[in-house]
């Protein structure tokens, strides 16, 4: 049998009757129920948020580091014939 080289150790599972309830309604079973209470999605209000997102509720892709950058070197590419706009809606987000 293999030894393991560390001791896991779990957080305490915490669980909310009435968030339990909540996600039930909506289709979900205790283990994601639980999952996501830990996850901070404690109420019906996080809970409709995370399952229908908006567009809104998306960041600012310009945010990221250098996203500019990216923009326009993809524009750039687009333009000298490097690939095509099919090519970059197909890319896998990686």
């Amino acid at each position: 049998m293999i030894t393991p080289t560390y001791e896991w150790q779990f957080a305490p599972q915490v669980e909310d009757a009435d968030f339990t309830k909540i996600a039930k309604k909506a289709g979900l079973g205790p283990e994601v129920a639980r999952l996501l209470f830990e996850r901070g999605i404690q109420n019906q209000e996080s809970l409709k948020k995370f399952l229908e997102p908006s567009l809104e509720d998306l960041h600012d892709p310009y945010l990221l580091h250098d996203m500019g950058k990216a923009v326009e070197r993809i524009r750039h590419a687009i333009e000298e014939g490097e690939i095509s706009s099919f090519t970059v809606i197909m890319m896998p987000m990686v």
